[in-house]
């Protein structure tokens, strides 16, 4: 008979009943061993890896209607940047990018590239925007997407950015409200069922004149990629007396803000669609 050490027991376990070979295990004195513990094998992430992951969740994001392809666009503006900066410094694996890299290296590699660009002062705060949107792709490692790829999650090495230094916080150019006789020229023309082309050609907008985009852009404060694809499903009206809500994300928010005459005029002339008109030959 084999000694209980002998691997001819794992053999007697596959060819004989089940009932057998526990009558010979318990004469013998054999036990069997306990099964290894089950271990999820992790693969080695490169920092490629981790980027297409990240723009197919914006990509998803964008399909779910929760971002636009511009603003897709510019976060993969800030993502070069970082290719650039892996490639020229030789780091493949994520393991070898920390947060001194990201602060000693990328930070002052990227500012020197901003000076030198032709527009550098109007582009003076770019690395706040591009350290926020590196944070947020590093996040990523974090997502059900990126453990279902075999990564395992790792600790973000980009610092956050401090409020007073996060995009938009401290602007260079004050907001310059419109005058009188600007916003009178603007009303008058969205007033217009018609635009007219260089050659004199009129056409007819199909859902009558721009007064609703017009209110809807200076009362809310959307921005333009928000309103192109704004539709009447967007805004509520349950929100108490005069109040509208647009769901599109502003700041992470929606946005909410008090209706006027001038809203309530045109609201009364929904139309199903976007807010954008389609142009018809008079």
């Amino acid at each position: 008979m084999a000694a209980p050490g002998c691997p001819t027991w794992l053999e007697l376990a596959e060819r004989l009943p089940a009932r057998t070979f526990a009558f010979l295990t318990k004469e013998c004195g054999y036990q069997t061993p306990a099964p290894a513990p089950f271990q999820i094998e992790t693969k080695k992430a490169t920092w490629q890896d981790l980027r297409t992951s990240y723009e197919a969740e914006l990509t998803r994001k964008i399909l779910d209607g929760e971002m636009v392809e511009s603003t897709k666009t510019n976060y993969l503006q800030s993502l070069k940047e970082f290719d650039a900066f892996v490639l020229e410094r030789g780091y493949a694996s994520l393991d070898g990018i920390t947060e001194d890299v990201i602060v000693e290296e990328f930070k002052p590699w990227r500012k020197k590239r901003i000076l030198k660009s032709k527009n550098a002062k109007a582009r003076a705060n770019r690395f706040a925007f591009d350290q926020t949107i590196l944070r947020a792709a590093f996040n990523h490692m974090n997502s059900r997407a990126w453990k279902r790829a075999g990564f395992s999650p790792m600790e973000n090495p980009v610092p956050g950015v401090k409020r007073d230094q996060k995009p938009g916080a401290n602007p260079e150019d004050k907001t310059m409200p419109f005058t009188s006789e600007e916003l009178a020229k603007l009303e008058a023309c969205a007033s217009l069922n018609y635009v007219e082309d260089s050659t004199g050609r009129k056409y007819a907008l199909k859902y009558g004149t721009d007064s609703l985009a017009l209110s809807l852009l200076r009362r809310s404060g959307l921005r333009r990629c928000d309103a192109a694809t704004l539709q009447w499903k967007h805004i509520r009206f349950d929100m108490g007396e005069g109040m509208i809500q647009v769901n599109a994300k502003k700041n992470g928010e929606a946005n909410s803000y008090q209706s006027t005459k001038t809203w309530d005029r045109c609201s009364g002339k929904r139309k199903r669609g976007g807010i954008h008109a389609r142009l018809t030959p008079f």
